[in-house]
C-alpha cells in the first residue's frame, strides 16, 4: 500500500505539485498574516484601554519631599512615624484599638483567653479566673511560703 501511494506521487506531474505547494504556503502565509495583524490590534486595544482608565482616575497630586538633611531628630522622628501611618492606611492595615483593657496580671490568668477570642468580653472569663482559679493559686503560694 505505501509503495503504490509512493508510485502515485512519483507519477503526479510537476507542475501540479508545485502549484499544490504554493497554494499550501499561501494560505500559511495568509494565516500568520492574520494573526499579526489580530496581535497588533490586540496590543492596541490594551493599549486603548489602560489609556481610558488612567484618564477616568482623579489627577496625580504633587507633593514635595521633605528635605530631611535639615531636620532635628524630634521632626525626623515624627516624619518617619507619619510616613509608617501613612503607607499602613494606604496598604489598608491598621492598629486596631482594645476595647477592653486588661491589667497584666488579668492577662496571665487568662491562660485560654487567646488571640482567636480576642474581640470578645473578657468578663465571663475573668469572673471564673477570680472565682475558680486565682483562690487556688494564692493558697498554692502561701503553703510554699508556709514550708520555708
Amino acid at each position: 500500500m505505501y509503495e503504490d501511494y509512493n508510485l502515485r506521487l512519483d507519477a503526479l506531474d510537476f507542475h501540479i505539485v508545485v502549484q499544490a505547494q504554493k497554494d499550501f504556503f499561501s494560505q500559511d502565509l495568509k494565516m500568520m498574516k492574520n494573526a499579526y495583524n489580530a496581535q497588533r490590534e490586540l496590543r492596541t486595544f490594551r493599549e486603548m484601554t489602560n489609556a481610558m482608565n488612567r484618564a477616568f482616575l482623579p489627577p496625580a497630586q504633587f507633593v514635595r519631599a521633605p528635605n530631611t538633611k535639615f531636620m532635628n531628630k524630634k521632626d525626623a522622628r515624627a516624619f518617619m512615624m507619619a510616613e509608617k501611618k501613612k503607607s499602613l492606611h494606604l496598604s489598608g492595615e491598621r492598629a486596631k484599638p482594645k476595647k477592653y483593657k486588661l491589667t497584666v496580671e488579668e492577662r496571665e490568668g487568662l491562660v485560654l483567653f487567646t488571640e482567636w477570642c480576642e474581640g470578645q468580653n473578657p468578663a465571663p472569663y475573668l469572673k471564673e479566673y477570680y472565682e475558680l482559679v486565682k483562690p487556688i493559686f494564692e493558697v498554692d503560694t502561701r503553703e510554699k511560703h508556709n514550708e520555708f
